[in-house]
Parts: structure tokens; C-alpha cells; sequence
């Protein structure tokens, strides 16, 4: 742990990362930012000492939402689609190392990403254990299906064509004639 706002330390702690420790660089929000990058986890003293209080860091001092979107979609899609709350914080750390909630008025992680990001999902699969994943899609595709779907039964009113199933996944040049026969012949009896 480095408790220091000077960058003469930034040296010091890409050897101590070279050599796989874990820095842990603590200082003012005013430090370089070769420094805060070089640090494995990277704490503003404002943030320690103003828990009440709002913080003293500007907005272009933390880190924009969009980039921290950005790594949550990469977290999501290397996970299927889900991925425990506190790997994605870490994976956010490791990208930014000054990343802290505290930094945008949080004091915990699940009431940041709850309120920052309406776009995604966060479920308690366990006590204590969230999961975030994309929230489904919204029903505008779904109704966009249906309007297409009666438009082409609007067009075909005027013919009398029965209406043909097809199994899913599969070209209708690829089903023979006859076995769509043998499926009437059957309804029949």
C-alpha cells in the first residue's frame, strides 16, 4: 500500500506489479494518472474521509459511464449473458483502477449499478450473491412481429391457401410433399 498523491511513486509500483503484488495506491484526487494506472487498486483519500459528505471529485476525474458499460458488456458476453456482480466490479478495477462508486455518490456497488445502468438485470441468486445480466429486450420487436404477421394474413384474405407449418429450423425446400400429406391424412382420422 502506497499512501501518496506524488507521482515520483508511479516507478515504484510498476516493479511491485511486475513482480505480481497487488498495489494498492492511496492519494488525493488531484494525482497523475500514470500513477493511479500504475497502482493495482487505486482509493481517493476524499473518498475515506467523506462518507457523508459529497465528494470533492470532479466529473471528468472519475471515470465516464459509457466506458464502464463498455466493460460490463465485455464481462457479459465472455459470460453468456451473466456474470457475478463482484467479478464484474473486479474487471472493472483491473480496466480503471481508480474506479469507486463512492466516486459518483454511492456507497455500495449494487445501488451504483441498480441506478447507473436501467439496461441490465441484477438478481440475487443467493443471500448476498448478485448476478447481473442484459434485461430482455422490450415487447416493441414483439408487437413489430405481430403487425407483420397480420399484414400477411391481410394480404392473403382473398386466397384460399392452407395455411403451411414448418418445423422449426428447418428450409421448407428441405420437406418433402408427401410428408406434409401423410400430417392432413392423419388430422382426417
Amino acid at each position: 500500500i502506497i499512501v501518496a498523491s506524488d507521482s515520483d511513486y508511479t516507478p515504484l509500483a510498476r516493479e511491485w506489479r511486475n513482480m505480481g503484488k497487488e498495489v494498492i495506491g492511496i492519494g488525493r484526487k488531484l494525482t497523475k494518472e500514470s500513477y493511479r494506472a500504475s497502482c493495482t487498486k487505486f482509493i481517493y483519500v476524499e473518498n475515506i474521509f467523506n462518507k457523508e459528505e459529497e465528494t470533492d471529485i470532479e466529473s471528468n476525474d472519475i471515470v465516464s459511464l459509457d466506458k464502464i458499460l463498455d466493460v460490463i458488456k465485455t464481462v457479459l458476453n465472455e459470460n453468456n449473458g451473466m456474470a457475478q456482480l463482484s467479478v464484474t466490479v473486479e474487471s472493472i478495477r483491473k480496466t480503471y483502477t481508480d474506479f469507486d462508486v463512492r466516486n459518483y455518490g454511492y456507497q455500495k456497488a449494487l445501488d451504483f449499478f441498480k441506478n447507473a445502468f436501467k439496461e441490465l438485470n441484477i438478481t440475487e441468486e443467493k443471500k448476498n450473491s448478485y448476478f447481473i445480466s442484459y434485461k430482455p429486450k422490450e415487447k416493441k420487436e414483439e408487437k413489430n412481429k405481430d403487425n407483420k404477421s397480420s399484414k400477411k394474413r391481410d394480404n392473403k384474405k382473398g386466397k384460399k391457401q392452407p395455411k403451411k407449418t414448418k418445423p422449426k429450423g428447418i428450409k421448407e425446400a428441405v420437406i418433402p410433399q408427401k410428408i406434409e400429406n401423410i400430417d392432413d391424412d392423419l388430422k382426417d382420422d
